[in-house]
């Protein structure tokens, strides 16, 4: 016997050998829990002790492992403490618990103690839990998926017992301390991870090590485990840890079993730490009663619904109270939950702010009620990144990729008190990597600091107006660009914050250290990222810039911001780096929705007809020569002359367009097209609105089935990003006629389009499809004043000129009158009329349309039909259109 001693040490005093040897790996390295995750409980739950994971039992959770498998044979070690105990082993899982319980979808191997029950055993049940399913190989005469073992082998507590479980293509076989006793097939899921179980009582566990076997290929979606890597408890269960518990909130906030419980009569419950871009799982249900009250009905616009008597519209509903999550310390960027028949998941503070655009607040609402029964378990699906939201409710996409114009980088989240007792669990968050570009840095250089402290200094003297902030680029205005910088810039105590090599973290660094204080400027120029693009993705390179701007508004409250798409490089339009940069605009351009931001990309003017860029712009195909800055100059001058409240625009100055040949206008002095009619006033523009509850919505972003082609067929125009855009496939007619009416329209002309006159921003709205009211940029340039923007086409200019500069988003508010004819059709009883808004500004009131507009000519009236289709004009310029809606209603 004693010869055999060496071999048994050998055997069982060297597992990493044994492991090298056999082909297995460690699951549990006996010294910490690198490799596992605490799923849904506490940090005390799981903790290492001796070569050992000690689990407590409380609360009932899962730690699970980092790596998913999916064909494998796992060995482990494990015992009770106490004589009935309970545990188990999940393979297959998903990453994440079901909603409303402690357990996750997975395939469970029972680790238990105890008295033997009628419906299970104590010598390795294995079973699908929580959706997961499996063909047992030994159930129960009624049925069911419970594989039952075929001998009774697990010893009690608190003696070590041990597992080997074989899962290889849907099959899994439980050996119990040496033999095979259970198994089953066909389950699914069939790779996820493994994980651990507490289930209230203490479970020792050590020696866990697998060996991966090779894969069975391609597995359908149904096989596969949802992933959770990343996600951690924010609540663990059995206390308030990591919550801000103030007085006011003792006893009303309660946690125990594995749920948060609140009583509704303490106050909002408050994280310690703060969370910028995340993932969040919140698992919520009303705990309290309810009863009938009438709460408004919200539209899918956001608006509230009105009744015949013009008040909200309200119906009944089972009302068991109100909450919500606040995200990044807000009580406005706030996830709405209660029982309203537009369902829970909108965004109260920025659906029912007036100064929210249009898309914003209808972004914001539900696009359907996904709300379970008063009751039951709800799942919340929070992601936040930038200051966009996406808000799942029980499976269903109900807010998704919506703006939160002037949410803050970062903040605490909070479960709101509004009165109402209610119950969370599963409260999970999965931080997303938060990007370099917002990390603020400084940079080391010598000249860089020293560039950096000049800047300071100058910024300390005050009286500063303008400040142009970016990297070389804009640097370059103190070099080839000094004297256009001296011409546009001298006298407009412009201060330059560029930085040759800077990136956003970099930009952002120097204005919270310096660059700005000492300054009230008027309006602050950004124009950043390039330097990114080597490292940075699109996305990344937004949130810098998102991240500047939310800098810049609170550091410079009296300041308009002035965003620049970064400017093209490399020689044509496939050049990598452009391309990254021309997403990092796609993305930021949305920043324009937010008070004080505007955003106009002028890269165009700087490239050839067919997108190439040229050294005799930009010598080495990034940087500006002079003739490129004056391009910048005069690109950007209209803007800037607006923001700061300067001169007219460039079109009040320029000489009169038109004919003199043309017939007269009845009862006017003045000839159609008259180039020596009286141009309007320019006025200050204000914004364009959301539709009432009784319009019907022509455009909503969503498609084009409520416009077809007025040469018959589908509307072909482009459709992107929820606008739409002329693109030479001929004019756009409504499906459905009209007469009278009340119409709203929203429309932004090509930021650059190289025409002048009429050959600028052009299109129209047709009344009827023959009244047309003018689309034009007449901001950048002057035509003959019964044809420029806002214009009665060829018979009536507008009375004042509210243009904003091409590129921003304008509207019109048009109430129609259809013109009325005899029974015979034969005699015109009363002309057409026509009142109209442009961009919140009144340009005809109660006008008379002289008869059909057209070109160079007066059109008589003809009899016809009451209503006809409303027209939209394709005159060869990109002009893009949005928010579309009429009142169908006789003036």
């Amino acid at each position: 016997m004693k010869p055999l001693l060496p071999l048994l040490f050998v055997t069982f005093c060297s597992p990493c050998l044994a492991a090298q040897e056999d082909g297995f790996e460690p699951l549990f390295n006996g010294k910490d829990l690198s490799g596992w995750e605490l799923l849904n409980c506490d940090d005390t739950t799981f903790r290492v002790e001796n070569g050992m994971i000690i689990c407590t039992g409380n609360p009932v959770g899962l730690l699970r492992t980092t790596k998913v498998y999916e064909n494998f044979v796992l060995e482990m070690e494990w015992r009770h403490i106490e004589k009935d105990g309970n545990a188990g082993l999940f393979v297959w899982s998903d990453g994440i618990p079901a909603k409303g319980t402690p357990f996750a979808r997975a395939v469970e191997v029972q680790i238990m103690t105890g008295p033997k029950g009628n419906w299970y055993t104590l010598h390795g049940d294995v079973f699908p839990i929580w959706g997961a399913k499996m063909t047992p190989h030994n159930p129960r005469p009624n049925g069911g998926s419970r594989s039952f073992p075929t001998e009774e082998r697990t010893k009690p507590a608190p003696e070590w017992n041990h597992y080997r479980v074989t899962c290889n293509n849907g099959t899994l076989r439980l050996e119990v301390n040496g033999k095979e006793v259970t198994s089953g097939e066909a389950c699914a899921p069939r790779q996820g991870h493994l994980c651990l179980e507490a289930e209230g009582s203490e479970v020792h566990f050590r020696n866990l090590r697998i060996r991966e076997l090779p894969p069975s290929g391609d597995l359908k979606p149904e096989e596969i485990a949802i992933p959770g890597n990343g996600f951690v408890p924010l609540f663990g269960g059995i206390d308030l840890d990591g919550w801000k518990v103030e007085e006011k909130n003792k006893g009303h906030w309660k946690a125990g079993g594995g749920v948060l419980a609140y009583d509704g009569k303490g106050d909002t419950l408050w994280t310690e730490d703060s969370f910028g871009d995340f993932e969040l799982i919140a698992d919520w249900r009303w705990s309290g009663p309810s009863k009938k009250v009438e709460v408004p009905v919200v539209l899918p616009n956001g608006d509230y619904a009105v009744n015949e008597a013009g008040g909200q519209l309200k119906v009944e509903v089972d009302e068991a109270g109100d909450s919500g999550i606040y995200l990044r310390g807000s009580s406005k960027s706030q996830v709405n939950i209660w029982c309203w028949p537009i369902g829970s998941g909108e965004v109260y503070g920025y659906r029912t702010d007036p100064n929210m655009p249009a898309e914003v607040r209808a972004a914001v609402t539900p696009r359907e009620a996904a709300d379970a029964p008063l009751g039951k378990w709800n799942r919340f699906f929070i992601k936040m990144e930038g200051d966009s939201l996406s808000v799942t409710l029980n499976g269903k996409n109900v807010i998704e990729n919506a703006q939160l114009p002037g949410v803050a980088s970062e903040g605490p989240l909070a479960l709101q008190h509004h009165g109402a007792p209610i119950e969370f669990r599963n409260v999970l968050i999965r931080e997303l990597a938060t990007p370099a570009t917002i990390k603020p840095v400084d940079r080391k250089d010598e000249w860089w600091q020293t560039r950096h402290k000049k800047m300071n200094e100058n910024a300390a003297k005050g009286g500063v107006r303008m400040v142009m902030i970016g990297d070389s680029i804009t640097q370059g205005w103190e070099g080839a660009g000094r004297e256009i910088w001296e011409k546009f810039y001298g006298d407009r105590n412009a201060l330059n914050l560029g930085i040759g090599g800077d990136r956003t973290q970099h930009v952002i660094w120097r204005m919270q250290n310096g660059n700005l204080d000492g300054i009230n400027p008027e309006l602050a120029v950004v124009m950043i990222g390039t330097n990114n693009a080597g490292s940075d993705s699109s996305r990344d390179i937004a949130n810098g810039v998102e991240k500047i701007t939310s800098v810049l508004l609170e550091k410079l409250p009296n300041a308009e911001i002035l965003l620049l798409g970064i400017f093209p490089r490399g020689e044509n339009a496939e050049n990598r780096y452009r391309l990254i940069n021309e997403g990092a605009n796609e993305i930021f351009s949305r920043l324009q929705s937010r008070n004080r931001v505007h955003y106009l990309d002028i890269g165009s003017n700087f490239l050839s007809t067919n997108g190439g860029l040229s050294k005799e712009v930009m010598p080495d195909l990034l940087h500006l020569n002079e003739g490129a800055y004056r391009t910048w100059a005069e690109s950007i001058e209209p803007m800037v002359r607006e923001l700061l409240q300067e001169d007219p625009p460039p079109a009040a100055g320029q000489p009169a367009v038109g004919y003199r040949d043309t017939p007269l206008i009845p009862g006017t002095e003045w000839h159609v097209h008259d180039s020596q009619r009286p141009s309007p006033n320019f006025v200050q523009p204000g914004t364009g609105t959301s539709a009432p509850s009784d319009a019907i919505v022509l455009f909503n972003g969503t498609g084009l089935d409520k416009w077809a082609s007025s040469s018959g067929g589908d509307a072909k125009w482009k459709l992107i990003d929820g606008v739409m855009e002329v693109n030479g496939t001929g004019d756009i007619q409504t499906r459905q006629d009209f007469g009278d009416c009340q119409l709203h329209v929203e429309f932004a002309t090509p930021s650059k389009s190289g025409g002048s006159s009429q050959g600028i921003g052009n299109s129209g709205v047709y009344l009827m499809g023959k009244y047309e009211i003018q689309v034009l940029d007449s901001w950048s340039s002057r035509s003959y004043p019964d044809g420029q923007a806002g214009g009665i086409y060829g018979q009536h200019p507008p009375d004042v000129n509210a243009s904003k500069p091409p590129g921003e988003w304008q509207s019109y508010d048009i109430f129609f009158k259809a013109p009325r004819f005899s029974e015979n059709g034969k005699e015109l009883l009363e002309p057409a009329r026509i009142t109209a808004l442009h961009n919140g500004i009144l340009i005809h009131f109660n006008r008379e349309i002289l008869g059909p507009t057209t070109h160079r000519k007066i059109l008589p009236y003809k009899a016809g039909p009451s209503k006809l289709p409303l027209r939209l004009q394709d005159h060869g310029n990109p002009v893009r259109y949005r928010n579309i809606w009429i009142r169908d209603i006789a003036l």
